[in-house]
């Protein structure tokens, strides 16, 4: 039995608009997220989000609002096929989105 946690929990805002996929799988939404440190950093993270949770991400926040992701942190890891150099991808898997100050909602909603 593992002893691992992995979570994460995020307030920035979206730095795109949500861009949505269909597969035979369902909805996948993918957007960014924008952390301010300090007035002089930012860090920004690739959010991914699936079913119902990928839908209200992509029905009602925008670039520039600001969100409360909570979520897992996951590593996607390949060989690069022209030089073989081994690549790895980090991205945040949301599980819920805090909906703060958006055009449609005025106050914290968690969905």
């Amino acid at each position: 039995m593992s002893n691992s946690i992995n979570s994460i929990q995020l307030l920035g805002r979206l730095g795109q608009d949500p861009e949505t996929t269909w597969s035979e799988n369902g909805i996948r939404v993918g957007a960014s997220l924008a952390v301010t440190i300090d007035k002089d950093t930012t860090d920004w993270y690739p959010l991914t989000a699936f079913g119902k949770t990928g839908e209200i991400l992509a029905n009602y926040v925008r670039k520039g609002e600001q969100v409360n992701i909570q979520g897992r942190i996951s590593v996607n890891r390949w060989d690069d096929k022209a030089t073989g150099e081994p690549r790895a991808k980090v991205q945040i898997i949301v599980d819920r989105v805090g909906l703060i100050g958006s055009n449609s909602r005025n106050a914290l909603q968690t969905v």
